[in-house]
C-alpha cells in the first residue's frame, strides 16, 4: 500500500467526524488511477467508484449509487447483500419480467430507492469528477447526501475526488463536510511508468524523458498517455532509418519537442497558430522572453506545422519521414572532428590528417551528405582564419567549393545540424538546398528533352506524365525537334501519345508540357506521320488532338 493510501486509511480509523476525505489534485494528474490501482486494491472495505460526470440531479446520483451497490451485492454472500437483493427482487416482481438494468433502476419509485440505499453498509463510496458539475446546488446536494450516509451507524466512508480549485462548491460547505483534505501529486518517475510504460526506449532516453517531466509539473497523465501513442509512431519511423541517423539522439530531440508542444497546447492552452508563432519567434537579446522558464533556452528551427498537428493529435494522416526535423546524423570521424569541442586532443600529425580528409571530401566526393559537405567547407575556412594549419590549399577552399557546386549531387538527408562560419560559403544551408532542388529540376528537364528526341514515345511516356503533373516548366522543344522525334514513332507510340494528351488535358494543361508556341503546329506535324495508319483511327486521332490543343 502506498504512503498516501495508508494516510487515508489512518484518517478513517481515527477520525471523530463524518469519515469523508477530499482527494484534491489538478486535472489529469492521476487521482482516479490512484483510487482504482492503489487505494481500492488494498482497502479493507468494498469500494463503490461513482463518476458524477454528466449527472444533472440528485436522483441520477441515487440511481448510479444503487446500480454500483447492486452489482457489488450480486457478487457478495453477506446477509446485508442478500437482503438488498431480496428487496430488489420484490421490486422486479412489482414491475414485471425485466432485467437488472439502468432502465429498471430509473423506473423504481423513490420509496424503493431509499429502501435500497438504507441497506447500503460497510463500503467506501468514492465520488469522482464532482468539480465538473457546474450546477452548485446539485454538487452541494450530493455532498450533503454523502454526509448523511457517513454520519449514520452504517460504517460507510467516502472519498471525494476532484480538482478543488475548479469546484463550484463553496469553501465553507467543503469545510463543513470534509474531515481531511489530501493533495495528490505524481512523481515524474511514476508518471513515466504509467504513461510511457509501453514505450520501448533505452534507459538513457527514459531518464531524459523523466528529466523533462520534472520541469513541467504538475503533470497531466491523460495528455502523456495520448502522447505516448504518438511517440511510439515516431520511434517506429526512426528505427527504420537507423542506418542513416543516430536513433538515440534523434529520439531525445523529437521526444523533447513533443513534450514541449503538448505542454504548450494542453497546459498553457495555446492553439496551433499561437504555438507556431511562438516557435518561429526568436527574441532579441534585450527583449523580454515571456515563455515558460522550461523553454526559454529551447528553440525549434525548421519546424513543420504537420509535425505540430500530429503531436497535438489533430492530424488525419500518419506521420511521414518528411515531418521529422533536426535528426542527428550517424557520427563518423569527419563529423566528429568538425563538431568536436576538444580539438587539443589531436596531435599535430592527427590534426593535419583530419584536415586532409576533410579537404578530400569537399574536393572529390560526388554524392556527399549536404550538411556534412557544407559544414566541412565552413570548418576548413574557420581553421584557416585561425592559422591552425599549414595546409596551403585551405586558402582557396571557399572558391574550390563554389566551383564544386556544379558537379556534386548531394544525397537525401534527414537532419539539419550544420557548422556555419561568416567567411565560409556565401549561401546558407537552406539556400543550398533550394539551389540543388532547382538544379535537379533543370537536369531532369534537360534529360527528358534528350530522351524525347532520341527515344520512342513508349520509353518516355511515364516520365513525361510525371513531369507535367508536377507542374514543372514546359519543354523547350521547337517544332522541328518535335518533327524529328515524331518521325521515329510507330503507330503504338502515336496512340500512346494520344492517350497522354487526353490525360494531361484532364488533370492539368497541355501548356505545361508543350508550351504555347507549339500547340497549333503539333497537329500539322502529327498529320505528316499518320499516313500509314487506318483512316478511321487517323481521323479520330487528328480530330481529338486538334480539339485538345486548340482548347488549351
Amino acid at each position: 500500500m502506498s504512503n498516501l493510501a495508508k494516510q487515508i486509511t489512518d484518517v478513517f480509523e481515527n477520525c471523530s467526524l463524518a469519515p469523508i476525505v477530499l482527494l484534491d489534485g489538478a486535472w489529469g494528474v492521476g487521482k482516479t488511477h490512484f483510487i482504482t490501482h492503489e487505494y481500492s486494491t488494498h482497502s479493507d472495505q468494498d469500494c463503490l467508484l461513482i463518476s458524477v460526470l454528466g449527472i444533472q440531479s440528485l436522483q441520477q446520483f441515487h440511481e448510479k449509487l444503487i446500480g454500483k451497490y447492486l452489482s457489488l451485492a450480486s457478487e457478495s454472500e453477506s446477509d446485508t447483500a442478500a437482503n438488498t437483493v431480496s428487496i430488489f427482487s420484490k421490486a422486479i416482481s412489482a414491475f414485471g419480467d425485466v432485467t437488472k438494468s439502468s432502465q429498471l433502476i430509473e423506473s423504481l419509485s423513490g420509496l424503493v430507492k431509499q429502501s435500497i440505499i438504507s441497506k447500503i453498509n460497510d463500503v467506501t463510496i468514492i465520488v469522482d469528477d464532482l468539480e465538473r458539475i457546474e450546477d452548485r446546488s446539485i454538487a452541494t446536494l450530493i455532498l450533503g447526501e454523502l454526509y448523511d450516509m457517513c454520519s449514520s451507524e452504517s460504517s460507510i466512508k467516502a472519498i471525494v475526488v476532484m480538482n478543488d480549485a475548479k469546484s463550484s462548491v463553496t469553501k465553507s460547505f467543503i469545510e463543513k463536510v470534509i474531515c481531511w483534505k489530501f493533495k495528490y501529486e505524481v512523481s515524474s518517475e511514476k508518471a513515466f511508468d504509467i504513461a510511457f510504460g509501453t514505450l520501448d526506449v533505452s534507459p538513457d532516453v527514459q531518464r531524459f524523458i523523466i528529466e523533462r517531466l520534472n520541469e513541467i509539473q504538475p503533470l497531466n497523465l491523460r495528455v502523456l498517455i495520448r502522447l505516448c501513442d504518438r511517440m511510439k509512431q515516431v520511434s517506429r519511423i526512426l528505427d527504420t532509418i537507423e542506418n542513416e541517423i543516430d536513433v538515440e539522439s534523434s529520439k531525445r530531440i523529437l521526444f523533447h519537442k513533443m513534450i514541449y508542444l503538448s505542454f504548450l497546447h494542453h497546459q498553457q492552452d495555446q492553439d496551433l497558430y499561437e504555438i507556431t508563432k511562438q516557435i518561429n519567434s526568436i527574441p532579441m537579446p534585450n527583449e523580454q522572453d515571456e515563455r515558460h522558464p522550461f523553454y526559454r533556452q529551447y528553440l525549434f528551427h525548421n519546424e513543420s506545422s504537420s509535425f505540430i498537428e500530429f503531436t497535438l493529435g489533430c492530424l488525419s494522416r500518419p506521420l511521414r519521414d518528411s515531418d521529422l526535423h533536426n535528426l542527428h546524423p550517424k557520427t563518423n570521424e569527419l563529423s566528429d572532428f568538425i563538431h568536436s569541442k576538444g580539438l587539443s586532443r589531436y596531435s599535430d600529425e592527427e590534426f593535419e590528417v583530419k584536415i586532409s580528409d576533410l579537404f578530400d571530401y569537399v574536393s572529390n566526393e560526388t554524392n556527399p551528405s549536404l550538411s556534412l559537405w557544407y559544414s566541412a567547407v565552413n570548418f576548413l575556412a574557420y581553421l584557416y582564419s585561425l592559422g591552425a594549419s599549414n595546409q596551403q590549399r585551405l586558402s582557396n577552399i571557399v572558391n574550390i567549393a563554389q566551383e564544386r557546386l556544379k558537379h556534386i549531387t548531394p544525397s537525401e538527408e534527414r537532419h539539419f545540424y550544420t557548422f556555419s562560419f561568416d567567411s565560409g560559403l556565401s549561401k546558407d544551408i537552406d539556400e543550398l538546398r533550394s539551389y540543388f532542388k532547382e538544379k535537379e529540376s533543370k537536369d531532369n528537364h534537360t534529360k527528358l528533352i534528350e530522351e524525347i528526341v532520341k527515344s520512342k514515345w513508349s520509353d518516355v511516356d511515364r516520365k513525361a506524365y510525371t513531369h507535367v503533373t508536377n507542374r514543372q516548366e514546359s519543354l523547350t522543344l521547337k517544332a522541328d525537334a518535335w518533327l524529328n522525334a515524331i518521325g521515329k514513332w510507330d503507330n503504338n507510340d502515336l496512340e500512346l501519345f494520344w492517350d497522354f494528351c487526353l490525360e494531361v488535358h484532364r488533370v492539368s494543361s497541355l501548356d505545361h508540357f508543350f508550351g504555347k508556341d507549339n500547340r497549333e503546329q503539333l497537329p500539322i506535324l502529327l498529320k505528316l506521320q499518320l499516313d500509314s495508319m487506318d483512316p478511321c483511327l487517323r481521323k479520330a486521332l487528328l480530330t481529338r488532338i486538334y480539339n485538345l490543343l486548340s482548347a488549351s
